[in-house]
């Protein structure tokens, strides 16, 4: 009806349009510099806005944009779960069978990690939605596990 009435080509306000032709503001084009830089880095970052001011929009357009030859992307939605739930949906991400024991776990998906950065040269990348809504005890473990050869080694990027 819009497209119609306003003789427009597609309806710019569903959800393929944006991902078509993305509106890149300066806070858009600011947003995805320091995502690429965070990439660079191999780094865990905090992405921040008020509701409605597209943060998951950017975190999808600037997905999509890596090489997926390059990079593991691993998308978390839900944030309100508990430490072993939030691991077992990071080794689902990775293709891992998540083992049931969290101490394994947790070395599954380190494994796999550092099997993907060094043997494959791929970085994955944890985009963590809704952030605010994680536990501090996932937020501890979280920084852990990106420990790697007693933390002077940086093999993966969480953004959140």
């Amino acid at each position: 009806m819009v497209t119609t009435y306003w003789e427009l080509q597609f309806d710019p306000f569903s959800k393929a349009a944006a991902c078509k032709a993305p509106f890149e503001s300066e806070d858009f084009r600011q947003a995805s510099a320091r995502l690429k830089h965070l990439i660079e880095i191999r780094g865990i970052g905090l992405f921040t806005g008020a509701a409605g001011y597209a943060k998951t929009y950017t975190l999808k357009n600037f997905t999509d944009s890596l090489n997926p030859s390059l990079f593991k992307t691993i998308y978390l939605p839900l944030s309100t779960v508990t430490v072993l739930e939030f691991f077992r949906a990071i080794a689902l991400g990775l293709g891992i069978d998540p083992p049931y024991k969290k101490i394994d776990l947790f070395n599954a998906i380190q494994e796999r990690i550092l099997s993907l950065s060094k043997d494959k040269r791929i970085t994955t990348v944890i985009m963590l939605d809704e952030g605010q809504y994680l536990s501090n005890k996932i937020l501890n473990d979280l920084k852990i596990i990106l420990n790697f050869c007693m933390d002077s080694e940086n093999h993966a990027v969480i953004v959140t």
